[in-house]
């Protein structure tokens, strides 16, 4: 099933990739939605690898990297998300580190448990806040029209690793797959297509 859904994003994500390289409008501007795409077909051809795995007490197989590729998506994500919200200079710089701290804190709660764990988890927790803190700081009528993206799509990957075998196992991995890749999937692509980050 794991390697079903893993081809599933593969596809969807060279899809979107090539969407995005060939409707560009502005050649003088990072084109984020293309390169956030990208990453996330190298992330899902590395599971496909198998390598950088390990295995839950369940036997269900923990996909470390998937947090590599967030920490590269996610900053590309706020860093345009800043661009349209009109947040510069330190507050910028701030929102980029606090988006890197909350994926390298969530990378080392997936290779840890108990206690550890669950202490990496708070301080992404206050990272992941304060960034969305700085984000609405922004101009007010973009942070509305991207405010699902957040609340119904960022917000809810902390719920998922709580629940998948990486937090405390309470669904399994494909369910937890599966759910990864429709937030990806909103979150990377749909995104991008909302009239505020056009």
């Amino acid at each position: 099933m794991e390697q079903t859904i893993i081809w599933i994003g593969i596809i969807i994500f060279s899809i979107s990739s090539l969407y995005f390289a060939v409707s560009r409008k502005k050649n003088n501007v990072l084109n984020s939605a293309f390169l956030v795409s990208l990453i996330t077909i190298v992330s899902h051809i590395v599971f496909l690898d198998g390598q950088f795995t390990g295995m839950s007490i369940n036997g269900d197989v923990l996909y470390y990297t998937r947090w590599i590729g967030y920490i590269l998506s996610c900053t590309l994500l706020s860093y345009a998300m800043a661009q349209k919200l009109g947040i510069i200079g330190s507050r910028k710089i701030d929102l980029l580190y606090m988006m890197g701290m909350t994926m390298i804190t969530g990378a080392l709660a997936s290779v840890t448990s108990g206690t550890i764990m669950l202490l990496f988890f708070i301080v992404g927790g206050v990272t992941f806040i304060r960034a969305i803190n700085i984000l609405r700081s922004g101009d007010k009528a973009v942070f509305k029209s991207i405010s699902p993206f957040l609340w119904l799509g960022w917000s809810v990957f902390p719920v998922v690793f709580l629940l998948s075998p990486e937090g405390y196992g309470i669904i399994g991995v494909g369910i937890s797959m599966i759910v990864y890749l429709v937030l990806d999937v909103y979150t990377k692509i749909m995104f991008y297509f909302n009239k505020a980050m056009k």
